[in-house]
């Protein structure tokens, strides 16, 4: 919810809500991408906003105190997922790498949740490492060691495996 102050007086702020999700008069959802009229009106002595999609605009609507035409964006494309064989080949690869061993466990545990491997256990193998067995779709095991991540160092994993990731995906 942002406010508004008022141009007559400053120090009062108007709360005003944030698009809502379907239409005032007639309850149609919108859209990802929409065009939309918000009005304000006032409602038991408050200010309420109202959002209308364009029919509903069109046919007629109390315009209230105040009212504005908007677009409302669609949202993002959900980020695309590397396919299931590349990102088994990049595991297999770090594996190779000892300097991965952040990345490589962070994109096990991603294969993990992606149902691509199946977790087997987790054995700690020193003070802040670990081993994580894993079990692919042809039965075979696959051993990751490296260090256990803390909530510190998972960003840094993250940033690890996306260039490791990408570099990849460029051949360098």
């Amino acid at each position: 919810m942002g406010t508004v102050a008022p141009p007559s007086a400053p120090s009062q702020e108007w709360p005003i809500d944030a698009v809502r999700s379907s239409c005032a008069t007639c309850g149609t959802p919108f859209s990802k991408a929409f065009d939309y009229h918000a009005v304000l009106a006032l409602r038991e002595g408050a200010l309420t906003r109202l959002d209308h999609c364009i029919p509903c605009w069109t046919r007629g609507v109390d315009a209230g105190i105040s009212h504005w035409q908007g677009r409302h964006p669609a949202p993002p494309d959900a980020p695309s997922w590397i396919a299931p064989q590349n990102a088994l080949e990049a595991l297999h690869a770090l594996g190779r790498h000892p300097e991965g061993g952040r990345a490589r466990i962070l994109l096990a545990l991603l294969l993990v949740r992606r149902k691509v491997l199946h977790l087997e256990r987790i054995e700690p193998t020193g003070p802040d490492m670990e081993k994580i067995v894993l079990r692919g779709r042809s039965g075979e095991p696959i051993e990751v060691v490296g260090p256990r991540l803390s909530e510190e160092t998972l960003s840094q994993a993250k940033q690890e495996l996306t260039g490791l990731l990408f570099s990849q995906e460029s051949g360098d």
